[in-house]
Formats: C-alpha cells, sequence, structure tokens
C-alpha cells in the first residue's frame, strides 16, 4: 500500500508539472512572437458556470456539464454498448469453456477406474 502511494503521488506529481510546463512554453511563445500566432488556448484554465467551478484542459469542458454532454454524445455513437456487448460475449465464451473444461476433468477419474 506505500508503494501505490508513492506511485499515485508520482504520477500526480509528473501531470502537475508536465501542463505547468506546457503552459509556461506557450505564454513563452506568445511573447516571442508578440502575437497569438497559434491560436492556441491555455493548456488548463478554471471555468465557472452556475456557481460551480470546472477543469478546462485543452480546451475541454470538464465541469459537470461538459462531461454530460460527452456522455450523451457517446450513448448516441452507440460505443458504450458495443464495448458492454463485446465484454458480455468474452464472458459467456470464457464461462462456458471453462465449464467444460471442468466437466473434462471430473470424468477423467471414473474413465481410469473403468480401464483397471
Amino acid at each position: 500500500m506505500k508503494y501505490m502511494l508513492r506511485y499515485f503521488t508520482l504520477i500526480i506529481i509528473c501531470t502537475i508539472t508536465i501542463f505547468s510546463c506546457m503552459q509556461i512554453a506557450k505564454n513563452g511563445i506568445s511573447k516571442v512572437t508578440s502575437t497569438d500566432y497559434y491560436h492556441v488556448n491555455d493548456v488548463v484554465t478554471l471555468a465557472k458556470k452556475d456557481g460551480k467551478a470546472g477543469a478546462v484542459v485543452f480546451g475541454k469542458d470538464y465541469t459537470d456539464r461538459g462531461i454530460a454532454i460527452r456522455e450523451e454524445h457517446l450513448e448516441k455513437l452507440g460505443a458504450f454498448n458495443y464495448f458492454t456487448a463485446v465484454g458480455k460475449g468474452l464472458t459467456k465464451i470464457v464461462t462456458y469453456i471453462t465449464e467444460e473444461g471442468v466437466k473434462i476433468f471430473e470424468k477423467i477419474p471414473s474413465v481410469i477406474d473403468k480401464l483397471r
């Protein structure tokens, strides 16, 4: 457990460092060119909608409303249902193979007794 805590702490620190460095680089490019030539949004900003704050990463809204819109879009595409169906199918196949394998192994002692 101690190692997992260290691992996740390291991941969080690295992620924050990467986002911070990307923001600094974006600001530096804007200063050097003296224009917003690349038209790049801020890497991470905080947006406040309806009194609730949320993160906007690379221009994508991760507030409750933004996540709800993405979920609706995924449901329309059927991607979530497709992967669920594939997972259920794989589960049925693995279950069937396992059950048949167990039945075969159960019959082995009776076959050996008949051969004696």
